[in-house]
């Protein structure tokens, strides 16, 4: 039933890195280097997978769907805005990995922001992610927030009613010393829908 893919109760079946990165692919960006991408981002733990099979030399890690949508922004960042700080991507793979309190589409059947959006996108609802980033003014240092939404219910100025990014340790805390520097809106219904499917069995 599509009303509940993706919730708590029903995650999804979890996919092993060489068919997650077929999904993830698309022109500009190989198989090959979408593996690439995919197990980098699992090295430094900005994407996280939610089992691995096998012991001694050959392990497997499987990614949920809602990872690989985690991965795919990340990828988008990377690729096609040339956004490549460890720092910043380490922020809004925290974000997407969050529910925050206050967010305008949170509904508590569903782990993460993430996991709502990819079961609206499942749906057919158009959904965008936002990113707002920061930096302080003495030490330069970068933070940024992720927002996930439908698009008729955009979340407003972030700092206004989050401070804590729901289910993570790291505190986004704005002060006076944090100036907002620019935001980033990118339409992720489309890239996104394309990892339901399976290219192999769409050919």
């Amino acid at each position: 039933m599509v009303d509940d893919l993706f919730t708590r109760e029903n995650p999804g079946v979890p996919l092993k890195a060489g068919r997650a990165s077929r999904r993830m692919a698309e022109v500009g960006l190989s198989p090959e280097q979408a593996a690439t991408q995919l197990r980098g981002f699992a090295r430094k733990d900005l994407v996280i997978p939610p089992e691995t099979r096998g012991d001694g030399k050959v392990i497997h890690q499987l990614f949920a769907i809602p990872d690989l949508a985690v991965a795919k922004v990340l990828s988008l960042l990377v690729t096609a805005g040339g956004i490549a700080k460890p720092g910043l991507l380490e922020w809004v793979s925290d974000w997407l990995y969050s529910w925050p309190p206050s967010h305008p589409c949170h509904d508590n059947r569903f782990a993460t922001q993430t996991h709502a959006a990819m079961s609206g996108i499942a749906r057919g609802e158009d959904w965008t992610c936002r990113i707002d980033v920061f930096s302080h003014d003495r030490t330069g240092a970068e933070m940024a927030c992720a927002y996930l939404y439908r698009n008729e219910a955009p979340p407003v100025a972030p700092w206004e009613i989050d401070t804590t990014p729901f289910g993570k340790p790291v505190s986004f805390e704005r002060s006076e010393e944090h100036q907002f520097r620019l935001s980033i809106t990118i339409p992720v219904a489309e890239p996104l829908a394309r990892l339901l499917n399976d290219p192999e069995r769409t050919a």
